[in-house]
């Protein structure tokens, strides 16, 4: 009887120090469990700052595990806008796009990198701001913010060799936009596509490399373009965001076409943009930093109009703009507009109204 006795005990204590195991083994799960996600750090971010309308590029996602033992099945989850179209998306509408990443094992003290193609289908300033984050029955949400501006699409070749046509043969200026062989506005290194009659013998030995010279261009000097987004009246208001989308197109291709060739340039709307305001006013400027600032403003541009058109073009005349070739891109003119023109060529610019 006695030996039964302690058999009892020992089977007793031995199911009770099992049991023990297993709600400390519990006990710990649960623990790592709440400890592990607070560990894991998530961040994304695209691979460029801004792209054109139609161009691909990645979105560039990094999981980090801080803790100490490994994690596992840890998924992450957010939506993204149709406008910027991801592969591998479980659902997708003409709005939103579900998007979930998985990671099946994240070692510990590892970082995860993954590139996930993606497509610019629509001009606008994007901004990804939370995630969530799944691991082990846990979700938490990540405040992970990741922008894109999407600028105006590029122009087609035709498109292009209308959109030059056009200037050319209407430019109130009268400024040929086609280089001038007899003005040059200085000289820059040589580029693969320039002709050897363009070489600049003198500059090459002063700067011990290639130089070419720097042709007078229709917009070699200033050029400001306004845009007006107020329709005229009876005018479809679809249709005329359409006209408003391509105005902007070719408002593009006027700036990389005046960067390149080292030209001031500035823009000028009474829209609304993404960011809340009520107009957008660039003013003249160079360079590639500007160029980058303009196109991440075309990108902010919203299809609704916010002040009025005259009061962006006085914004200008109080400081007295001087000797720039003026476009102005509007449905209608009436006596306010055509008093701002008449003021504008006093300064001494010319100003050439481009209807829409």
């Amino acid at each position: 009887m006695e030996d039964i006795i302690k058999i009892l005990v020992v089977l007793l204590l031995e199911g009770a120090a099992l049991l023990l195991i297993l709600v400390g083994i519990t006990l710990l799960y649960e623990v790592l469990r709440a400890l592990g996600i607070k560990k894991l750090e998530y961040k994304r971010y695209f691979s460029e700052v801004g792209v054109f309308e139609g161009e691909s590029l990645e979105m560039i996602e990094e999981v980090t595990n801080h803790a100490f033992f490994p994690m596992l099945r840890v998924d992450v989850e957010s939506y993204v806008t149709s406008k910027i179209r991801m592969e591998g998306c479980e659902e997708r509408n003409e709005v939103m796009q579900h998007f979930v990443s998985r990671f099946p094992v994240v070692m510990p003290f590892t970082t995860i990198r993954r590139k996930h193609p993606c497509k610019a289908e629509k001009r606008g300033y994007y901004r990804l701001e939370s995630a969530k984050m799944m691991f082990a029955d846990y979700d938490m949400f990540l405040q992970s913010e990741a922008e894109l501006y999407i600028y105006p699409r590029e122009l087609s070749l035709q498109e292009e060799e209308t959109f030059h046509r056009y200037l050319q043969y209407n430019a109130a200026s009268k400024l040929p936009i086609i280089a001038d062989r007899f003005a040059f506005a200085g000289v820059r290194e040589y580029r693969t596509t320039d002709a050897l009659g363009a070489v600049n013998f003198k500059a090459t030995a002063k700067y011990g490399q290639l130089m070419v010279n720097e042709p007078e261009y229709l917009m070699g000097r200033q050029v400001k373009i306004y845009v007006n987004f107020e329709p005229a009246d009876g005018l479809d208001l679809n249709e005329f965001r359409e006209r408003m989308e391509r105005a902007l197109n070719y408002v593009s291709h006027a700036f990389t076409k005046a960067f390149r060739e080292g030209n001031r340039f500035g823009f000028g709307a009474n829209c609304r943009t993404e960011t809340g305001d009520y107009y957008s006013n660039v003013p003249l400027g160079t360079g590639f930093v500007h160029y980058t600032e303009l196109l991440k403003e075309l990108a902010k541009v919203q299809s609704y109009f916010g002040n009025s058109f005259v009061s962006v073009i006085d914004m200008d005349l109080y400081k007295s703009i001087r000797c720039a070739e003026v476009y102005l891109l509007t449905s209608y003119v009436d006596e306010g507009i055509e008093n701002r023109i008449e003021r504008l060529q006093q300064l001494g610019n010319t100003v050439r109204v481009v209807q829409v």
